[in-house]
């Protein structure tokens, strides 16, 4: 994409962000009663994603094909999870729930493809092995800290001695709720796997307006959705965006999360 230059390749890689999406929810939709995948697909995060040339498509390539390889073969569905280090702070409640449950085979796929990976980009630039642990403790800008609750109390807590542990603390606890709520609905396997997949937003780190496509994702997944459901996604996360960096956007981020994991955990 960078030798394509910067006017066609950035056109290359929003197109190929958008195709992995597409086929992240079709591989979903194919499985619904209910359908929903056009409806999924055409939301404002997409819009947002594809705009910001975001890498939340290949996190829903990965979690897509994992759902679909999960009965066929676990360690090919772990391996399928690989795609999600593209932005891996987005699925801690998945990559917990497969540890606590000593899921091996898919805990292997997943390693194995990690591997992979690391090896094909250490070849490629042998400097990145340096380079990574600076990008992990630095932010990349001021946005992003203020639709999720674990970047909310990152950002804001004061003082500044008591931020990083106020995180830690924060961040288990809410991934401790997910991890109860998806527990509570283990007998509907896929519901209490949407439950997991918009559990990662909110105990999040570092959350964008385009992160929100996971929220589709999930309700897509969980066949639940109805067209209010769907329209609010999009009207919150718009007005989230629009009135990014502010309490507003903070309020609107959070009621939104938590509205879906309501609809997932809560109703009959």
């Amino acid at each position: 994409f960078v030798r394509a230059g910067i006017d066609l390749g950035d056109r290359l890689w929003m197109e190929f962000g958008l195709l992995a999406l597409v086929v992240g929810m079709a591989l979903v939709a194919a499985t619904v009663r209910r359908g929903g995948g056009v409806t999924a697909i055409v939301t404002v995060p997409t819009g947002l994603m594809v705009i910001n040339g975001q890498l939340d498509g290949l996190v829903v390539l990965g979690l897509g094909l994992a759902c679909f390889l999960w009965e066929r073969s676990r360690f090919a569905a772990g391996l399928a999870l690989t795609l999600c280090v593209a932005k891996p702070q987005l699925v801690l409640p998945v990559a917990a729930t497969l540890v606590l449950a000593r899921d091996l085979r898919a805990l292997l796929g997943g390693v194995v493809g990690v591997g992979g990976l690391t090896g094909l980009v250490v070849a490629v630039h042998p400097a990145w092995l340096l380079e990574w642990p600076c990008f992990v403790v630095h932010s990349a800008g001021v946005l992003g800290y203020e639709l999720g609750l674990t970047g909310i109390v990152l950002r804001g807590s004061e003082p500044a001695a008591l931020r990083l542990p106020l995180t830690a603390l924060t961040l288990l606890a809410g991934l401790g709720l997910v991890l109860w709520l998806a527990w509570r609905r283990r007998e509907d396997p896929r519901r209490a796997a949407a439950i997991l997949v918009a559990g990662g937003v909110l105990v999040s780190p570092h959350v964008l307006g385009a992160d929100m496509v996971l929220l589709a994702f999930a309700l897509l997944l969980a066949g639940r959705a109805s067209a209010w459901h769907w329209i609010a996604l999009s009207v919150l996360s718009l007005a989230a965006a629009v009135t990014h960096a502010s309490q507003v956007s903070s309020a609107l981020g959070l009621g939104l999360v938590a509205l879906v994991l309501w609809l997932l955990a809560c109703e009959s």
